[in-house]
């Protein structure tokens, strides 16, 4: 009688640490259990209980797993974009980027700029690792500002307020169709003497003096200032602000309790209706003549071209000519002061040239 065959045991084997180091097999084989191992590439797990480490070898040189590896190798990881947090790294790059936006209100640049500024800081500090990962756009920029800046910049102005007597200081801005109303703090301190401050920034379509009023009151309450210590109201002298019986001025005293307030007038204002109603006063209608000479050396570039041939005669630098602003005092001086020192001596040049239509001889003026 033959004896049976005896059936061959196969051995099992079991997934070993060693393997994840070898070099060829690191940057992709993890261990999934005891006896199975896992591809990172190709999110897939295989068994090594019965071929041991030919079965790693064996799914490393499959197709699909050869596809995977080499556009890996073209392609950038998300680590790249992103940097670590709590490292010393990500506190260099968050520095660096409040600086930027900074220094971007600090010169009053647009959030235009720092897009272009973020693109354009890696491009040229090419060797820098941390020009390299900064992006700080218009959005990113705006929320530094809002959430950061301003609330820390608040904060430093209310500590040193603390219990100082200020004043406050509002004007309308229009952007568009949008009225927006500044507010601002003034004070003394012994170390860094007068100080002038934003605190807040609101809008309102009211423009009624009990509703700038109310605004004015919410801004300081949401500031954390003491309002017993305002001292003086600032803003320009419209009726809004200063009328007699309904003004912003009268309805910041009766809701803030202080029968005290200073009522603090625009000088610029002042010197501007000062200046407007003096030259009422004069012989000659300067306005009228800044004006007319503005009109004349402005609209058609045939004048304008004559007149810079004239400067260069003259051997003189040329310059444009002022417009006049009514709502600027100062502009009539600068306006006088081009005619009377600039274009008076090109004159006679002129009534030569024009065969007496000169606007300045058809205005009479006495040079």
């Amino acid at each position: 009688m033959a004896t049976p065959e005896k059936r061959k045991i196969r051995r099992l084997c079991s997934f070993k640490d060693k393997w994840l180091q070898l070099p060829a097999y690191r940057n992709w084989l993890m261990k999934a259990s005891e006896d199975s191992g896992y591809c990172s590439i190709c999110c897939v797990q295989f068994t090594v209980k019965f071929d041991s480490v030919k079965a790693i070898k064996h799914h490393a040189e499959t197709p699909g797993h050869k596809i995977k590896v080499r556009a890996q190798v073209r392609s950038s990881t998300i680590d790249q974009f992103f940097v670590k947090a709590d490292t010393s790294e990500e506190q260099h790059m968050c520095t660096a980027e409040l600086l930027l936006t900074y220094h971007g209100v600090k010169h009053q640049h647009s959030y235009h700029s720092q897009d272009c500024g973020s693109t354009l800081y890696r491009s040229i500090f090419t060797d820098s690792k941390i020009a390299s990962k900064i992006h700080c756009g218009r959005t990113k920029a705006e929320a530094l500002i809002e959430n950061v800046l301003a609330p820390h910049s608040l904060k430093m102005v209310v500590q040193d307020i603390g219990s100082t007597p200020f004043s406050i200081a509002m004007d309308a801005s229009n952007k568009g169709s949008t009225k927006l109303f500044p507010v601002a703090v003034r004070y003394f301190t012994k170390d860094k003497g007068s100080r002038t401050c934003i605190i807040d920034f609101f809008e309102d379509a009211d423009e009624t003096s009990e509703a700038i009023a109310n605004n004015l009151k919410s801004c300081l309450q949401n500031a954390g200032l003491i309002h017993n210590k305002i001292v003086a109201y600032g803003a320009d002298h419209a009726s809004v602000n200063f009328g007699k019986h309904k003004s912003v001025f009268v309805h910041l005293k009766q809701m803030l309790d202080l029968p005290n307030l200073v009522p603090g007038h625009c000088s610029a204002h002042i010197v501007h209706n000062t200046a407007k109603h003096g030259l009422k006063m004069l012989s000659y209608d300067v306005e009228h003549l800044v004006i007319n000479v503005f009109s004349e050396f402005s609209s058609s570039e045939k004048t304008v071209s004559e007149l810079k041939e004239f400067f260069d005669f003259m051997e003189r630098e040329y310059s444009e000519i002022l417009p006049h602003i009514s709502t600027r005092f100062s502009d009539p001086f600068h306006g006088c002061r081009q005619v009377t020192e600039e274009l008076a001596s090109t004159q006679i040049l002129l009534c030569e040239q024009r065969r007496g239509k000169c606007v300045l001889c058809n205005m009479g003026l006495p040079f």
